[in-house]
């Protein structure tokens, strides 16, 4: 199967999720569901981490620096809804920049030159917590490309219970940067993989995996810690140096798990250039979920 890229800094550390066999809380709602090879998810344990990073940028915002212009793929600092955060200057159109805002996730947002800044060293230092994945064993039923309600569907599915305690198993990565995952209750055990095909939204279908990718990562950290406890020359980790966070900044990603300013995560306007899909309203009753029944989602009658 084809994989559709991730979006990957190659300033920031590698990304170094938990091992397989681990079920770790993802914070909801999962957004921007586009479909089931094509999503993001953020662990709750990383939470404190992405205060950090965000209280250090905002409190004292990067500075303006003269002649300085936005390079091919660019890690930078992007000013979007009155907030600055991490991004990935992936594209230039009629002078505006699209940005990939690497801890949020989601869709490109347009962002103007003067809202950009080079990313601070000090800022350069902790991985992207914005997990971009696409879920394991699935395929759409027919052809090789999903159906947008498919996308639509599986976002009620996971997010049809807001205190459901929804775990992510990182099997590993695939072709073009995405992390492989299995979405279960941690509770219960249920499968998201699993009703999906059972509701005929999804078909089985086997991945291909960068043979040992988690293994490695892990044993390059310890190789890393074991260099710098010998060494007094700097070893930077994804895990060793973090910002410190200022306390006159104010964020709380736990109250509101939706994209809003400081209190949450923002809710991004789409750019033309990324497809998107209407969200049901977190009051909406849905048909499928983590705590419903199986057997009772919809069919994906849709040609492709």
């Amino acid at each position: 199967p084809g994989y559709l890229p991730a979006y990957q800094s190659s300033k920031l550390p590698t990304q170094m999720p938990p091992p397989p066999d681990k079920l770790s809380q993802i914070v909801l709602p999962v957004e921007d569901v586009v479909s089931p090879a094509n999503f993001s998810v953020r662990l709750a344990s990383d939470d404190a981490q992405l205060m950090k990073v965000l209280e250090e940028m905002n409190e004292s915002p990067p500075p303006a620096v003269q002649g300085w212009t936005v390079g091919r793929r660019e890690t930078v600092a992007a000013y979007y809804e009155d907030i600055w955060y991490r991004g990935l200057a992936v594209k230039k159109t009629e002078g505006m920049f699209s940005i990939y805002l690497l801890d949020l996730g989601g869709a490109l947002v347009n962002v103007a030159p003067d809202q950009l800044r080079p990313l601070p060293v000090s800022l350069s230092k902790t991985p992207a917590v914005m997990y971009q994945v696409c879920l394991a064993g699935l395929g759409p039923t027919e052809g090789e490309v999903w159906g947008e309600e498919v996308g639509q569907l599986m976002g009620e599915i996971v997010n049809s219970d807001l205190q459901y305690k929804l775990g992510s198993e990182f099997l590993g990565q695939v072709d073009g940067g995405r992390w492989l995952v299995k979405l279960k209750g941690e509770d219960d055990g249920e499968d998201i993989a699993h009703m999906m095909i059972e509701g005929g939204l999804a078909k089985a279908r086997a991945d291909r995996m960068i043979e040992n990718k988690i293994a490695t990562i892990q044993d390059e950290k310890k190789v890393a810690k074991s260099v710098s406890s010998s060494s007094n020359n700097e070893v930077s980790t994804a895990t060793n140096v973090v910002p410190v966070a200022r306390t006159e900044f104010k964020i709380d990603l736990v109250s509101k798990p939706s994209k809003a300013k400081p209190v949450t995560a923002p809710t991004k306007a789409k750019t033309a250039s990324e497809p998107t899909m209407a969200k049901p309203a977190a009051e909406q009753t849905v048909s499928a979920g983590p705590k419903i029944s199986r057997g009772v989602l919809p069919v994906n009658d849709t040609t492709v």
